[in-house]
């Protein structure tokens, strides 16, 4: 029996990493200063990016908390090595001097995009529903 682990695909590795943050595909192509399609086809698995756009996914990622803490060159290194095992054309190594900057650039304990609505201001919007009906079949006649 085979118990090696089959490396994780870029696309998954990709998943888990955006699902992380919170951010929808949009939002981390602008982080990534790349094409909400670059974002759609990296997922679907139809496209990789090049060393460019993968260091633009990566500091987009980590700006948006999509690494988990105290493993962010460990995972970083993940996808950039997911690149180089399933794209041939790519050959461009991983720059570990580049890392080093941006995560000393990069705020302590980064934490994922969240709304910065306090807790009390939500629930009393979820309660406030002023002159709106009742949705059908929400009240019996009496």
């Amino acid at each position: 029996m085979d118990t090696a682990r089959r490396p994780e695909s870029f696309r998954s590795l990709l998943l888990r990493n955006r699902g992380r943050t919170g951010l929808i595909q949009r939002d981390l192509a602008a982080r990534a200063s790349v094409s909400l399609r670059s974002v759609q086809d990296w997922e679907a698995g139809v496209t990789l990016p090049s060393a460019e756009r993968l260091r633009g996914l990566i500091r987009g990622l980590l700006e948006a908390g999509g690494f988990a803490l105290g493993h962010e060159n460990v995972e970083a290194r993940e996808l950039w090595t997911a690149v180089q095992s399933e794209a041939p054309r790519m050959h461009a190594s991983f720059d570990d001097a580049w890392l080093a900057e941006l995560l000393a650039q990069a705020p302590s304990g980064s934490a994922p995009a969240r709304d910065d609505t306090r807790p009390a201001e939500a629930a009393e919007r979820a309660r406030d529903w002023g002159e709106a009906p009742d949705p059908p079949g929400s009240w019996v006649a009496r």
